[in-house]
């Protein structure tokens, strides 16, 4: 009897683990706005109000692997360095990557810039 219950304890940790955003790279956790695009695969970025067609303008990944994306309540997680973003209405896959930069004028600080890149195009993620 005291090993089924011990079975039991490690079958219920090991669900909680795989279905609790165990999938999810964390440092991807916060909020993060649009900055910029490139078109050539990130060696000069444009600067625009909004992110090219099936990029988020905004989003804010929690922890716990849901978030908001655009003011749309989504899941999210990652595989092989592949975010995968879902919604009721839509969804999308993108690979990233972090980059550190510095800002001109501001040689003092170093910004980290999310890249995520799709059909093309790289867009640039600034964390807030």
């Amino acid at each position: 009897m005291k090993q089924l219950i011990q079975l039991g304890v490690v079958v219920a940790v090991c669900a909680c683990l795989s279905g609790c955003g165990g999938n999810s790279d964390k440092s991807l956790v916060g909020k993060w706005e649009f900055d910029s695009y490139s078109e050539d695969g990130g060696k000069s970025f444009s600067y625009t109000r909004s992110a090219p067609r099936n990029f988020p303008d905004k989003m804010e990944l929690f922890k716990n692997g849901t978030g908001i994306c655009d003011n749309l309540t989504i899941s999210w997680k990652t595989e092989n360095k592949r975010l995968i973003i879902l919604s009721s209405s839509s969804g999308g896959t993108f690979d990233y990557k972090f980059m550190n930069y510095v800002m001109k004028g501001r040689e003092d600080k170093i910004e980290t810039r999310l890249l995520l890149t799709a059909d093309n195009l790289c867009v640039g993620y600034e964390k807030k």
